[in-house]
């Protein structure tokens, strides 16, 4: 889920592209454009963060703030004052070196309702070789600790990670913190190839409400070459950015195998059944979705609800793959996985989809 703001329509359409421009290939199964109309001064943020790794899926739901607010403390463990670092989401995180996780010990002052609090975290991705630095005991999730009568910290919930660009999105503590003031620490997902850095965080208790949810699918959908652009990838102190640019396509990005063919994709319907359209670095997705009516008093914030499956070329420790194939599907525990665990194997239908839309030759560092 991706949080596209207030994007807005022109000529009753919503226009997006999507392209690749690192050295992956993408395969998209669905995309859905998810627009949340609320009255004015609400916000609402997604529940889906990225939990794979948790063993379950994230939901993809909606929660609704009104004056989230920013901590009114923010220590370190080493008790340094670092509120300034968290209170607001401007693209410069809470300092992490490479030997440590982040950590922050979060006080929010007393909450009017606590079975509506919920938690708006701001974060990002940092993909590098952290064998040297990072030790156990890792974490896969994001985890909120309160501290028990005798003051030891005990876990209360371990939530999805950020996992790559900066997202924002809530996490549920309905029930789990007293009217009273409490502190909070909050550590984020860290193990030896990623560490997820914090930008933002902020709580809210208000009153929910039940937003005006409209889904609605693509109109067109159309695949072409866009072009490569300039990407500074993410670090522990800036999140990954792209230029907006056409240049010409890295040919060391490219993987070996069979794309889906240039054009118009529609027919493929994006809704989740498998049938991808495959799409290798520079390649860009446009769709075009109907704008519907927005009642008056309205505010509408937009999502793109995608199934998106990538398989990148490198790993932080080393090279991953250098073709295509095999595609992935729902509810395999394993990439890449046993022949006979395909479950498309002896499926005519899907050989047919195969031979009519992924016709597209891409041979590594090539840039074709």
């Amino acid at each position: 889920m991706y949080d596209l703001g207030d994007l807005a329509a022109a000529g009753g359409l919503y226009d997006l592209r999507l392209r690749e421009v690192i050295f992956e290939t993408s395969y998209v199964d669905r995309a859905q454009l998810v627009l949340v109309d609320v009255p004015a001064g609400v916000r609402p943020y997604t529940t889906w963060s990225y939990t794979s790794q948790l063993g379950h899926v994230s939901p993809a739901d909606f929660v609704t703030t009104r004056g989230a607010r920013p901590p009114v403390a923010a220590h370190r463990e080493d008790g340094a004052d670092v509120l300034a670092a968290v209170k607001r989401a401007d693209g410069t995180p809470l300092p992490v070196k490479p030997h440590e996780r982040t950590r922050v010990i979060l006080e929010f002052g007393p909450i009017a309702n606590p079975r509506h609090a919920k938690l708006i975290l701001t974060a990002w991705g940092v993909y590098d070789d952290f064998r040297a630095t990072q030790k156990p005991p890792f974490s896969a999730g994001t985890v909120i600790e309160t501290q028990d009568a005798q003051g030891r910290w005990v876990a209360r919930r371990i939530a999805g990670k950020a996992a790559g660009d900066a997202k924002t999105w809530a996490i549920d503590l309905g029930g789990l913190l007293p009217k009273e003031p409490v502190k909070l620490r909050l550590t984020l997902a860290h193990n030896p190839s990623v560490i997820d850095v914090l930008d933002a965080v902020a709580l809210d208790d208000s009153q929910p409400i039940t937003p005006q949810i409209t889904r609605v699918a693509p109109q067109t959908a159309t695949l072409s070459v866009g072009g490569a652009t300039r990407v500074t990838v993410s670090t522990l102190s800036n999140r990954i950015s792209a230029t907006d640019e056409r240049l010409p396509r890295n040919p060391e990005a490219m993987m070996t195998g069979r794309a889906t063919r240039l054009g118009d994709v529609l027919p493929l319907r994006l809704k989740a059944e498998d049938r991808f359209v495959v799409m290798v670095h520079g390649d860009e997705l446009r769709l075009q979705f109907r704008a519907p009516p927005q009642r008056a008093g309205m505010t509408r914030h937009a999502f793109l609800r995608a199934v998106v499956w990538y398989q990148l070329k490198n790993h932080p420790f080393g090279r991953l793959s250098d073709t295509i194939a095999p595609l992935p599907f729902a509810g395999m525990k394993r990439y890449p996985y046993a022949p006979e665990a395909w479950p498309y194997r002896h499926d005519p239908g899907y050989a047919s989809y195969l031979k009519a839309w992924n016709t597209r030759q891409i041979k590594a560092d090539s840039g074709r």
